[in-house]
This record gives structure tokens, C-alpha cells and sequence, in this order.
């Protein structure tokens, strides 16, 4: 963990805002099926296609949230604009099946290892 507490300066923030093309997350949400018993299985099958997505460098980030609520996970795509997200989205099996449902965003993402210390 770092130690350096001291704010981020603008001319570092306005660098690093720059350097980034936007990319595509996606928001995975409960669908209208989820607690139908007879979609529960693809459940298992949705967590396989996020792994292979992840595998083929297709997805940069996956995380499952665990509290209970109906936003259920979230990701990061590597490469692709909107629409290709939505189509790679839309041919999982929990959300054909309804079971999940997903919100695709345009977004930027940073991570600590980017900030000067």
C-alpha cells in the first residue's frame, strides 16, 4: 500500500484524462427470469462464457457483486465500441434466456499503477 497521501496535481489528472480512449464496460443487472428455477443452471454457463470471454482477451475485467442487490456484476471490455459489446452481451446464455439482463456504457478506467509516486 502507498503511503503518499498528497492530492493528484490538475496537469497529472489532465495528462492521464488524455492519454485514455474511451472504452466499453457493461453492467450485469437480475433479468425478469432470474428466479425462475429452469434458468437457474445457466447461471454456471454465464460465469463459463465471462471466463472464456476473459481467456480470449475479449474482457479485460470481470467482477461479481455478492451483496444481494439487483446489479450483479460488472466488466471491462479490451477492445471494441458499443455495439460489439451489446452482440458479445446479448449471445450469453443467462441473458438470452432472460434470466440476466445488461446495461452497456462507454467508460475510461484507471488504476493506481498509473499514477506517478
Amino acid at each position: 500500500m502507498r503511503e503518499d497521501h498528497t492530492p493528484v496535481r490538475d496537469d497529472e489528472m489532465q495528462a492521464m484524462l488524455a492519454a485514455k480512449a474511451p472504452g466499453v464496460s457493461f453492467l450485469l443487472r437480475r433479468g425478469p427470469r432470474y428466479d425462475d428455477p429452469a434458468t437457474a443452471p445457466l447461471q454456471w454457463e454465464h460465469a463459463r462464457n465471462m471466463f472464456s470471454l476473459l481467456r480470449a482477451g475479449v474482457l479485460a475485467q470481470v467482477v461479481p457483486l455478492m451483496d444481494g442487490t439487483d446489479v450483479l456484476g460488472f466488466g471491462r471490455f479490451v477492445v471494441g465500441d458499443r455495439d460489439e459489446a451489446a452482440r458479445v452481451l446479448a449471445d450469453d446464455p443467462a441473458v438470452r434466456a432472460g434470466r440476466l439482463t445488461v446495461q452497456v456504457l462507454a467508460s475510461v478506467s484507471f488504476d493506481a499503477s498509473e499514477l506517478k509516486g
